[in-house]
């Protein structure tokens, strides 16, 4: 995903672990993107983002 698209608090699939969870978009510092997780903050680099990051899809 492209970093840029990012939206403040709203909801993404991160798939760069053992299985995908989801993630909440926090904020940007330099370089690094804040996500928020299990109530725990993480960052992720600007290429970490765009392989790992995916938006969630509703199910209808």
């Amino acid at each position: 995903m492209n970093p840029k698209e990012l939206q403040h608090d709203k909801k993404y699939l991160y798939t760069g672990g053992a299985e995908p969870v989801e993630v909440t978009y926090r904020y940007e510092t330099i370089n690094r993107y804040m996500f928020r997780m299990n109530d725990n903050d993480f960052s992720l680099s600007v290429v970490s983002v765009r392989f790992n990051i995916e938006e969630l899809q509703c199910a209808d």
